[in-house]
């Protein structure tokens, strides 16, 4: 492959001539990789998406109970998401990464496969802050969770910049890695409350 070095004041800087010619080999290379991954990774999928649809159905009953007179979540509502965080969202999301590691993932599909682990990282994260800002009542953490919950999100918009991509294909890498939020935590006029979002068509469709 046709390649020049050109030296600078810190060293030499390799730079390949033929960068489009080399894309236009390598591209269908990754988006087959890309395709396996997605198609063995499936069936993982399909299942932990059947257990986030049921703690997404649980939170949304505990968020729905009558709030007490003070504007701010009962005693009872805190208990039952606490539980619900510890005992089954984020050992859920741990358990379906633990499973995606575990894949042979082929070279063109790496970094998806990383962004995907990035995401669910970031995911487990904010949950953590939300369980902290539940169990201390400090609303600080629940802007901590939100904010890590953006990042999350950030993370699962880089695959349109994957030159080796097309539209489709960046859609559905996109959508693959996509972890499921169930609902993030915000704070509206200093009172602690809840946004809740649809499951991921990324782990609705593909996890």
């Amino acid at each position: 492959m046709p390649w020049s070095r050109r030296p600078t004041a810190i060293g030499r800087v390799a730079y390949i001539k033929n960068y489009r010619d080399c894309l236009d080999r390598l591209t269908p290379l990754i988006r087959k990789d890309v395709a396996s991954y997605l198609e063995e990774s499936a069936p993982i999928v399909e299942q932990y998406n059947k257990r986030f649809a049921q703690e997404k159905q649980r939170f949304h009953q505990l968020t729905d109970m009558p709030w007490d007179g003070t504007g701010l979540l009962s005693d009872t509502q805190k208990a039952g998401l606490k539980k619900l965080i510890r005992t089954d969202i984020v050992p859920t999301l741990k358990e379906r990464q633990q499973k995606l590691s575990a894949l042979s993932v082929p070279p063109g599909a790496r970094y998806l496969s990383q962004l995907r682990a990035e995401s669910t990282e970031l995911s487990i994260t904010a949950w953590e802050h939300f369980l902290k800002a539940l169990e201390t009542d400090n609303l600080d953490e629940f802007d901590t969770a939100a904010t890590v919950h953006k990042e999350a999100l950030d993370v699962e918009m880089r695959p349109d910049d994957a030159p080796a991509s097309d539209g489709h294909m960046q859609s559905a890498a996109r959508d693959a890695i996509t972890a499921p939020k169930t609902c993030a935590p915000k704070k509206t006029s200093g009172r602690m409350s809840f946004g809740c979002a649809e499951t991921p068509a990324s782990d609705a469709r593909s996890s």
